[in-house]
């Protein structure tokens, strides 16, 4: 933290505390913190962002893990850092990665199959879906250490922390559920009691979820910190190859059933769903290495591309005589 005293010139530029980014930090954390330091209410340094740029549709309930580059490089001139500082607390590098010719938007990590952009969606009404849906929690651990929300607390299905290897918690013990930005609430407390959050329940990770959890965990990190497009369309092909065998699947994460015969299914796999996929036909990062570049890859992009293509020309007007 670096503090400015009354007389610097710098004050009417900058925040009077700032802070920076730590590893793996999400945006909403850094946010937080700098309430913190600044003795602010929870979410005034982002109403601030809300009232210095101009992005319609983008708001309070915005997903927070694809953030508009104008706003990153406004809170990185009061922040007095590099915007690129500030892209790493957000998934827009990783997802322009892996979806190179998609707008980066959060549809692409949440899922289930999101809309490529070939189908026209817009930006606003994505935002405001994402923000009804997407369930929101922290791990107390991470609070308690360091007053830090990673990255990967965001990510789909993943319910407890990698690092303390206990539960996320999505609501207080006073049944008030999480409110990162609250008016007239310090940060990082219970909007509804004030406790702290570092003080909610530390809830070890439970039995059932002891070998699924850390697999989700390494299929994600695999993705994000190696992934391409060409390693994405690689696992979903393997994925596909696998599911075969099942014909129809109920997806051990989302509980939603996949079905082998699907249109154009390669361009609608968002990272959330596909994890969803890997995990319940029982794929692991070793065996998407393994398969990369290996004659058996190259047998089953075949195997699978062709029977894409006769599920397509099925299902158009003019396939079936």
């Amino acid at each position: 933290m670096h503090m400015l005293p009354p007389d610097d010139p710098d004050w009417l530029a900058t925040f009077p505390c700032r802070v920076a980014p730590s590893a793996d930090e999400w945006l909403v954390s850094l946010l937080l913190r700098c309430d913190e330091v600044n003795q602010w209410e929870s979410g005034e340094t982002f109403r601030y962002l809300l009232r210095s740029t101009n992005h319609p549709g983008f708001g309070p309930k915005a997903s927070l893990l694809v953030v508009p580059f104008s706003l990153l490089e406004c809170l990185a001139q009061v922040l007095a850092i590099s915007p690129q500082c500030l892209v790493a607390t957000t998934y827009s590098r990783e997802l322009a990665r892996l979806y190179p010719s998609c707008e980066s938007h959060s549809s692409l990590l949440l899922g289930p199959p999101y809309q490529p952009e070939n189908r026209s969606w817009k930006f606003r009404q994505r935002q405001r879906e994402f923000g009804r849906k997407h369930k929101i929690h922290l791990c107390p651990a991470c609070i308690a250490e360091r007053r830090l929300i990673r990255r990967t607390a965001t990510l789909p299905y993943l319910q407890s922390c990698p690092i303390h290897r206990i539960t996320f918690q999505e609501r207080c013990s006073c049944g008030t559920s999480l409110v990162f930005f609250s008016r007239g609430t310090p940060p990082f407390t219970c909007s509804g009691c004030g406790l702290d959050w570092a003080q909610w329940p530390k809830d070890p990770l439970k039995r059932s979820q002891e070998t699924l959890q850390p697999a989700l965990s390494a299929l994600y990190e695999w993705f994000l910190s190696q992934g391409t497009e060409e390693l994405k369309a690689l696992a979903v092909r393997l994925a596909l190859h696998r599911l075969k065998e099942h014909e129809t699947l109920l997806l051990k994460l989302s509980g939603r059933k996949m079905l082998w015969r699907s249109p154009q299914i390669l361009d609608q796999f968002s990272l959330g769903y596909l994890v969803d996929l890997l995990v319940s036909v029982g794929i692991s990062p070793q065996d998407l290495a393994e398969g990369e570049g290996s004659q058996f890859n190259s047998s089953v992009r075949q195997e699978v591309d062709k029977e894409i293509l006769e599920t397509k020309h099925l299902s158009s007007p003019h396939g079936a005589s």
